[in-house]
């Protein structure tokens, strides 16, 4: 069973950022936090917020807004927020090329060179990295 304390663990980063979300209440009248930003979750219910020096999990009541205890059961409230934090994933473009027109792209392409397409549809060359156990560090300064 997952607690409010792992949930908030679990939303930290995957919340959007939105700018200038803190405000402060002085003498009844709210005043925004210029330049503050927030990581901010609203479900139906329940709410996560988390700003550099915070992050709660809250209920929404007819008294307002209330901070949940860190070891109150968190699944109901999972089910709540967890969906609106998963963001889709970016799919690598496939390109349906004749066989005999990629063999004829690749030996056009330098060798230590790889054809990488964009996210926007631009295709460049990109100096491939060799990963291996006997590859040598460059020498430093240090």
């Amino acid at each position: 069973m997952k607690s409010i304390q792992n949930l908030r663990n679990s939303l930290k980063f995957k919340a959007p950022i939105v700018p200038d979300a803190i405000a402060i209440v002085i003498d009844g009248r709210a005043h925004v936090l210029k330049g503050s930003e927030a990581r901010v979750l609203m479900g139906d219910r329940y709410a996560y917020v988390s700003a550099a020096a915070f992050s709660h999990i809250v209920e929404f009541t007819d008294e307002g807004l209330v901070p949940l205890a860190d070891d109150m059961p968190a699944d109901e409230i999972e089910e709540e927020l967890a969906p609106l934090s998963e963001r889709p994933r970016a799919s690598r473009a496939e390109l349906d090329l004749p066989e005999a027109l990629k063999a004829e792209l690749l030996k056009a392409v330098p060798e230590g060179y790889r054809i990488q397409m964009e996210r926007d549809g631009q295709v460049r060359l990109v100096k491939t990295r060799n990963r291996g156990a006997d590859e040598e560090l460059a020498e430093g300064p240090f």
